[in-house]
Order: C-alpha cells, then sequence, then structure tokens
C-alpha cells in the first residue's frame, strides 16, 4: 500500500485498523512515495492500492480508481506575508503573486491543476521555482515570499515560518482517490477499499454540510 503522508492520519489508518480487525493474518507492507513514484511502482506492479491525488483521473484506463472525497483548497503562504492578514483568501488576490510548483515528475499536473484555478480569476500564475518535496516549497515560500495552492487537509504540518488560508472559492477542490490493480480483489484488498471508501473523518463531514 503506497500512500501520501499527509493521507495517513485521516484516511488510511482508520482503514487498516479495520482490515486488521477482520484479517490478522494479513502481513501489509506500506510505502511512502511521491505521486509520481507511486504512479511508475503501481505500473510496475510493485503496489497493490495506492493513495492518490488528483492524479488519479490519469490512472483510470489502467487501474481501477475511485474518489474518496473532494477537498477544499487552502493557501500556503509565508507568515509575514501581507496576505496573511486575512482570514480567508479568494484566487483574485493571488493575482501578481509569485507561486511555487511542483517538479512534473514527482507531482504530474500539479502545475497545471494551479493554472487551471487562476484561470478562472482571469491570470496565469507565474512560478518561480519547482520544489523537490513538501519541506522543500515550505521553504521556498519563506525564501521567495512566495504561495501556492494545497489540499486543506486540517491535520497537515505547517513548517516555521509558514501559515496557511482557506481559500475562499467553492469550485476549487482537490480529490483524493484510491487505485487499484485489475483483476480479481483479494478479500484483505476489498476490506481496504470498503474501509477506505466509508470512512470520511468528522472535520470533512462538517465541511460538506456547509
Amino acid at each position: 500500500i503506497c500512500y501520501l503522508m499527509s493521507t495517513a492520519a485521516d484516511y488510511l489508518n482508520p482503514a487498516l485498523a479495520i482490515v486488521r480487525t477482520r484479517h490478522p493474518e494479513v502481513k501489509v507492507k506500506l510505502v511512502d512515495l511521491s505521486p509520481g513514484e507511486q504512479i511508475a511502482a503501481l505500473r510496475r506492479g510493485e503496489l497493490d492500492v495506492a493513495l492518490v491525488g488528483d492524479v488519479g483521473k490519469s490512472l483510470a484506463r489502467d487501474f481501477y480508481v475511485k474518489r474518496l472525497v473532494s477537498l477544499p483548497v487552502a493557501v500556503a503562504l509565508p507568515e509575514e506575508h501581507p496576505l496573511a492578514s486575512h482570514e480567508a483568501l479568494k484566487l483574485a488576490d493571488l493575482r501578481g503573486e509569485v507561486f511555487v510548483g511542483a517538479k512534473e515528475e514527482d507531482l504530474p499536473g500539479y502545475n497545471q491543476w494551479i493554472v487551471g484555478l487562476c484561470r478562472r480569476a482571469r491570470f496565469r500564475p507565474r512560478f518561480v521555482e519547482d520544489a523537490e518535496s513538501l519541506p522543500h516549497a515550505f521553504s521556498l515560500l519563506v525564501a521567495e515570499n512566495a504561495v501556492t495552492l494545497l489540499p486543506d487537509l486540517k491535520t497537515k504540518p505547517v513548517a516555521s515560518g509558514v501559515t496557511s488560508r482557506p481559500l475562499d472559492e467553492r469550485s476549487a477542490r482537490w480529490d483524493l482517490n484510491v487505485a487499484w490493480q485489475r483483476g480479481q480483489m483479494t478479500q484483505p484488498m476489498r476490506a481496504l477499499v470498503d474501509a477506505l471508501s466509508r470512512h470520511v473523518p468528522t472535520t470533512q463531514l462538517r465541511a460538506k454540510a456547509r
């Protein structure tokens, strides 16, 4: 099973607890990889299941893909940035700001996702640099006084000197998907996918209700 660290606490861990109860004989191997590495490992047959973001849509031709939840989006920026004084931000507020992106091989489609959102506010974002990891992105935000867009995971860690503000745009969403190999599913795999599909953190239930 491959996952992103930011999704483990809210989504993967509760599902694994259910699988452990139902199938105590099963040995689970967990692998923490970037989305790009996840896709490559899935294609090589090295993974059974992967928790992936919006890049999961591109996997639907070769794997089973199911959306678990559609998350709101947040703006990550330095604590000293002028926009950090706002309780929430609009896309239009980011016009003229520089963005930190991600390398295509590490996070396929991420920069285009940001471009697509910004086009709705009638501007094209200017990327100052592509980060190699989330900690690297946080460092670049501070070093370049830049911004970026991230899924609004309520339990995500915040780096020193970096804060986040909700993006007040209903159409701005980030999907968390589960992808698994085609073919006959084992009972433990089915139990995991079912548990992931049924478990939505209470914070997300409240967000949907609003």
